[in-house]
């Protein structure tokens, strides 16, 4: 089962990332040792991927307008 399979994989990793508060809680519910669990939250930093107004120009967005992405699997 899926839980069988994160149990065995939890136990084996040296280091389990997570990306919200709630997930490392449940975690630590399901016994995983908080030293294990690392939190790192989504985000972008906006200064290192700025795009340049000639580039966004060319995809028709106006001067200063502010764009929302969310890239998922």
């Amino acid at each position: 089962s899926q839980d069988a399979v994160e149990r065995i994989s939890f136990h084996l990793s040296h280091i389990v990332t997570v990306n919200a508060e709630a997930v490392r809680q449940h975690l630590i519910s399901r016994s995983i040792p908080p030293k294990k669990i690392h939190l790192v939250y989504n985000g972008v930093d906006a200064e290192r991927f700025s795009l340049p107004f000639t580039k966004a120009s060319i995809l028709g967005f106006p001067k200063g307008a502010r764009l929302v992405t969310l890239v998922a699997n």
